[in-house]
């Protein structure tokens, strides 16, 4: 098993049993997947998925990055609650340079994404300096692209 596969285990089952405090079957039922996606994520026989990190985030508003490599914080703000959200901006120069890092990483690894993929990696690209104040680097690059795939 490896220790990515340990780090989803550990994470995954935290959220079920202090924070959603329901049963495998029960977060299985509440996501629309078979309960035996989420045993072989506990026994660490599978990693988070993206697209079942997403299914996640927009049902129990916890946080993507946080989901797939344990960075940042667990849950995310409501969307639908009244408080003020910051604004979002960087440079386009980063942006720019954030959608080239991720075009050559994946080219560089042989890895073809999808536009909708390629287009989430670049927003969660984009959400890490202006959350954290921090670049993105490319060896973040490439833990997200294997993490897509």
């Amino acid at each position: 098993m490896s220790r990515d596969f340990i780090h989803h285990a550990n994470r995954l089952k935290e959220i079920r049993l202090q924070h959603l405090h329901v049963s495998q079957q029960d977060l299985a039922n509440a996501l629309g997947i078979p309960v035996h996606r989420i045993k072989d994520i506990e026994i660490g026989k599978a990693k988070i998925s993206v697209e079942l990190a997403l299914l996640l985030e927009d049902k129990f508003h916890l946080d993507f990055r946080w989901l797939l490599t344990g960075e940042g914080t667990l849950t995310v703000a409501d969307p639908s609650s009244s408080s003020p959200k910051k604004p979002k901006s960087i440079d386009s120069k980063t942006l720019q340079q954030i959608i080239l890092t991720v075009e050559d990483r994946a080219t560089q690894a042989g890895i073809t994404l999808g536009a909708a993929k390629k287009a989430r990696l670049i927003v969660l690209l984009w959400e890490y300096p202006v959350e954290t104040g921090k670049g993105v680097d490319p060896e973040m690059v490439d833990k997200y692209l294997e993490l897509a795939v």
